[in-house]
């Protein structure tokens, strides 16, 4: 059967089921051919690959601004290098002005030292807490460096017969003299500093055989203690243990203190009595090479001061 299409006239083929293929009218039911069949083709379909594109970033820096920072920069660096080399001469010149003052500040000087040749050498007088031995009563006291050399120059040589003599190898060391006056009578105490070989040596034992019948002797920690007055040993074994008070709570000592040097070949201090003290010294004889320097004292009414030499 020959089918027509109705709206072109054409003849229509077997594969022209429901429309025409010539002027694309939809077909009747009466025309349509439903054994025709359609073939659908199968492609895969690949995308293109897309280009890669390189992103360049252009950076546009202005020359202006670059020169700037660079100057900003050098100026920084220099500051630095200006702030450090400023320091560093300061610090020169600071520590050359504390040279120049070092220099140029001359020895401290007291009013109350006497320059005179004792013919032994200048000590620290608070060296090994000198003052725990001087008990805090006592009206006068006297530091000196080299005992023998002390006696020597103040009475001459020692008395065959006297107390010193039996420690004659033990008296080139420091010294301490104070004196009391009780019930109107002066008494004296000698304390003889000992190093730790001496101290070792005068033991109980060695003392035991010092004979004297006018002087008491007692060993205190590092010192020995000479004295006609027997309970001034007490005192000084107080005082260095500190059970009582020692010189050093005196308030007069304090005062006197900062009004002398802290080194010299002997250290005088008189608390009450000083004249007493002074007509005290001329009682023992003394040589007449120390008469100028008694004196002196005398005149200058030193109830304070220190002997020192030319070194």
């Amino acid at each position: 059967m020959n089918r027509i299409c109705p709206n072109c006239n054409k003849n229509l083929h077997d594969d022209e089921g429901y429309f025409c293929r010539s002027c694309g009218h939809k077909l009747d039911d009466k025309l349509i051919n439903h054994t025709t069949t359609f073939q659908i083709k199968r492609t895969s379909f690949v995308p293109p690959e897309k280009e890669k594109k390189k992103v360049r970033v252009k950076l546009h820096i202005n020359k202006k601004f670059l020169t700037a920072f660079a100057l900003v920069l050098v100026a920084a660096a220099v500051s630095i290098i200006s702030i450090i080399f400023t320091q560093n001469k300061l610090k020169d010149r600071e520590e050359m002005a504390v040279k120049d003052v070092a220099m140029e500040i001359p020895e401290e000087r007291y009013d109350n030292t006497v320059v005179y040749n004792l013919e032994q050498p200048n000590i620290v007088f608070d060296v090994g807490d000198l003052t725990k031995y001087i008990p805090f009563e006592v009206d006068f006291y006297i530091i000196g460096s080299d005992l023998l050399a002390s006696y020597q120059f103040f009475w001459g040589a020692l008395d065959e017969e006297g107390i010193l003599n039996d420690f004659g190898d033990y008296l080139s060391g420091r010294y301490i003299i104070f004196g009391q006056k009780i019930d109107q009578e002066w008494q004296l105490a000698l304390v003889l500093m000992l190093d730790e070989q001496e101290s070792k040596i005068m033991n109980k034992e060695f003392l035991e055989t010092v004979e004297s019948e006018k002087y008491f002797l007692s060993k205190v920690k590092q010192a020995l203690v000479i004295t006609e007055y027997e309970p001034f040993l007490v005192s000084v074994e107080e005082s260095a243990g500190d059970i009582s008070k020692n010189i050093a709570h005196n308030p007069k000592y304090k005062s006197y203190k900062t009004q002398l040097p802290d080194s010299g070949q002997l250290l005088f201090m008189s608390f009450d009595n000083f004249e007493e003290v002074l007509d005290l010294m001329m009682v023992y004889s003394p040589m007449e090479d120390l008469l100028p320097l008694i004196n002196e004292v005398k005149d200058k009414q030193f109830n304070k001061f220190v002997v020192r030499n030319n070194e």
